[in-house]
């Protein structure tokens, strides 16, 4: 039976729309929420200097100046693996600021060079390369529970201290 009011035609024609605006509405609302997300990162990601209180309020003391916390797991890397590891530590009620998440290492090859020690850098040892944040993911995934989550993470403490990647 063939439509001579065209209603039908309108009908289509305002699905369409509905649809197109429906879309529209969600790619704003992805976008606030990637923004929300963010912002909540930024409000728990915090500064050096509170990274460093988390370290000295657990009993590790700074070893001098140039020196600075580091993530383990690092906090807002966009790697699959570290947001796996992320997970995995979330899973066993470890916070991402927890003390055990963090270590002491010198800024650069300067301060390294400095208290002549054999830690790896914060900056120039590819601690935030994917390769990197790959290897903690596989050793993080052993863990069985808190317990031993905690003890990989002093483990990769160690050879980091000790000027060696995980890599």
């Amino acid at each position: 039976m063939q439509d001579i009011t065209g209603q039908g035609e309108r009908n289509q024609q305002m699905a369409t729309a509905v649809t197109a605006g429906a879309k529209g509405a969600i790619g704003k609302l992805n976008k606030v929420a990637d923004a929300v997300k963010e912002s909540i990162e930024s409000v728990r990601r915090p500064t050096s200097k509170q990274a460093a209180k988390i370290l000295e309020g657990a009993g590790y003391g700074k070893p001098g100046d140039g020196w600075e916390a580091h993530h383990i797991i690092l906090f807002g890397a966009g790697y699959e693996s570290a947001e796996l590891a992320r997970q995995i530590l979330s899973d066993f009620g470890i916070g991402i600021n927890d003390p055990d998440n963090f270590v002491w290492l010198p800024k650069n090859i300067a301060v390294k060079k400095q208290y002549g020690v054999r830690h790896l850098t914060h900056q120039n040892d590819g601690l935030h390369r994917r390769e990197s944040m790959d290897a903690v993911l596989g050793a993080i995934e052993m863990a069985v529970d808190e317990r031993h989550a905690r003890a990989t993470l002093r483990s990769i403490a160690n050879r980091y201290r000790n000027g060696i990647n995980l890599y």
